[in-house]
């Protein structure tokens, strides 16, 4: 497995406009391919000389622009990419105002360059070898259904939540969220999640920008009108 923060490190290991192109070879800094998917090998920490477009697709699986994250691809992947028929860049993030900024090997001049772009210009993809686990927990969420329980349960890793209402889960989530389903509570735990359960990471099809913080606001809403009508009842 790597990390995003790796991924990103390794892209700087070649300096930057420094690499002439090509799609045969070793000339560059680590022994890979200098041509795009030589770099993209060399990021992902596959060994040199690295995958071509063509066989790079079997370690990746097509995501949505919503989901990308630094450090997934956006490329021409698969059958009928050879050489000039395929391409595939590093994402690096979102530019201020828009766009797209990406890292590359694209045969213009020496590389690698940082690029902008005002729209994506290729398939997003994830690589299988990328541990899911983000720096700063703001993208991974989990839910947690008790059995014999209508209580569901949201956590970040660090602190779990009671979602009481089923309509306010499909509202974060869009309908039909995954759920990992434990026998009790007390396989539960504030640190890790159930102990005989394995996290999954939970996106909102419906709201593809939402958060952590995003949950947290609807669920401590939830909580306050909970206790307020805890009040009224008294």
């Amino acid at each position: 497995m790597i990390t995003r923060d790796e991924i990103l490190a390794n892209a700087l290991r070649w300096p930057f406009r420094s690499v002439p192109y090509a799609q045969w070879g070793t000339a560059s800094p680590t022994g890979h391919r200098p041509d795009c998917s030589g770099y993209v090998s060399m990021c992902l920490g596959l060994p040199a000389p690295g995958l071509n477009t063509v066989s790079l697709r079997s370690l990746v699986d097509p995501i949505t622009v919503s989901e990308l994250q630094p450090g997934d691809l956006l490329g021409n992947l698969g059958a009928g990419t050879a050489d000039d028929a395929g391409h595939v860049q590093l994402f690096e993030g979102w530019a201020p105002g828009g766009g797209v900024i990406v890292l590359e090997q694209n045969g213009i001049g020496p590389g690698p360059q940082r690029n902008t772009f005002p729209t994506i210009l290729f398939q997003a993809w994830r690589f299988r070898g990328v541990a899911t686990t983000t720096t700063n927990g703001e993208d991974e969420v989990k839910l947690f259904k008790i059995a014999n329980d209508d209580t569901v349960w949201v956590s970040d890793g660090m602190r779990r939540r009671a979602l009481r209402s089923w309509p306010l889960v499909e509202m974060v989530y869009g309908a039909n969220p995954p759920i990992i389903e434990v026998a009790n509570v007390g396989e539960l735990t504030d640190a890790a999640g159930p102990v005989d359960a394995a996290p999954v990471v939970v996106t909102s099809p419906t709201s593809p920008g939402f958060t952590l913080a995003d949950v947290r606001r609807v669920v401590d809403e939830e909580l306050d009108e909970q206790s307020r009508a805890g009040a009224d009842a008294d």
